[in-house]
């Protein structure tokens, strides 16, 4: 009894059972015709299936958006009216709903699937001939043969954003944060009857968000199949002096502006400390941080799971939105009065770290 197995719910290749030395993938051809292919993890090989609602799936072309289509002969009987049976080629045709020789099922077969038309389970996706560079079509079971057996790996890819440009040099809301008050690093000289003088290095963290938001009105194509991109792999380190700075980062996903990537760096600041006799001071770092949100212009591309190779190509537009550190100081208070663990002291003066 045939088993009907359920299509892959992500793009997949529909690769042939025959063997040349190498895997053939089912694709599109000139005029609309189904050809064989080697694989060569492109885009332009993939299909999706989309379930029907009276059981089966359209097998649709990802590329194109065009559904594998078989053709059908009439055949009148005696007390009239007729049936309907799959023959000849097929074609990869405009998806119409409720278009009956644009559903197919699978069934597996020892290992392999055959792919079936939902008309008549009997009539499987075919390679006549035996010969890969021939016509391909529906035909009458064969117990499995070759030609008529087929495999349905999934395409682990992912759709990675490429080529990204920021759309202007000149970036929109820049708008300044509240700073950010590292720990206070004591140097008392209290007891001392000289000068203290001294390199040390003052704790200071910068932490940097990180979003890039696609529009939603961007059309995707078949790159929505893949979910959100990943690879965008530069952004906004700093803006100072009205210059803009990138830095290679590693690869990010699009993200919600709400819940950005976060990046805590260490970077502890070295500051020469000069603290009088019978005084105690406090160093500490601060850091300044600006809101950047910039228009940026892309181009998304599937990255292959199986071969990497990249393929396809869809312009995309969206908005980088950082926060970024834009400068920081060491601010030394005198903390004798207040004594070293009891608060903010005077300010007696601001380092620039080296």
């Amino acid at each position: 009894m045939a088993t009907e197995v359920p299509f892959p719910d992500r793009p997949f290749y529909i690769l042939s059972k025959l063997r040349g030395g190498e895997s053939l993938a089912l694709t599109l051809g000139g005029e609309g015709r189904a050809v064989l292919q080697p694989l060569a993890g492109d885009i332009a090989q993939l299909w999706t299936a989309t379930p029907h609602p009276h059981g089966g799936s359209v097998l649709r072309h990802l590329a194109s958006g065009l559904a594998l289509t078989y053709r059908t002969r009439h055949y009148s009987t005696p007390k009239g009216g007729g049936y309907d049976t799959p023959e000849g080629a097929v074609h990869l045709t405009a998806f119409s709903p409720g278009e009956v020789r644009q559903v197919w099922r699978a069934e597996a077969v020892n290992g392999w699937v055959a792919l079936n038309t939902r008309l008549d389970w009997e009539y499987k996706l075919n390679i006549y001939r035996s010969d890969p560079r021939g016509d391909i079509g529906v035909y009458r079971w064969d117990g499995g043969a070759d030609n008529e057996s087929w495999t349905l790996p999934v395409e682990a890819g992912e759709a990675v954003a490429t080529e990204l440009r920021y759309a202007h040099r000149l970036f929109t809301d820049v708008i300044a944060r509240p700073p950010q008050r590292g720990p206070v690093m004591v140097v008392d000289n209290r007891a001392g009857a000289e000068l203290l003088t001294d390199v040390r290095w003052t704790p200071r963290t910068y932490e940097i968000e990180r979003a890039f938001v696609v529009d939603e009105a961007c059309d995707r194509g078949p790159m929505a199949a893949f979910g959100q991109a990943a690879g965008f792999d530069k952004a906004m380190d700093g803006l100072i002096d009205g210059q803009t700075m990138e830095r290679m980062i590693q690869p990010l996903p699009e993200g919600d502006p709400q819940a950005p990537y976060r990046e805590l760096i260490d970077d502890p600041a070295q500051a020469l400390v000069e603290v009088p006799p019978g005084r105690a001071y406090g160093y500490q770092a601060v850091v300044d941080y600006v809101r950047v949100v910039a228009p940026f212009t892309a181009v998304l591309r599937l990255r292959s799971a199986m071969t990497g190779r990249l393929s396809g190509e869809v312009a995309i537009t969206g908005r980088f939105v950082g926060v970024n550190p834009a400068r920081s100081e060491v601010q030394v208070q005198d903390l004798t009065a207040v004594g070293a663990d009891g608060g903010a002291g005077e300010l007696v003066g601001v380092l620039q770290p080296a």
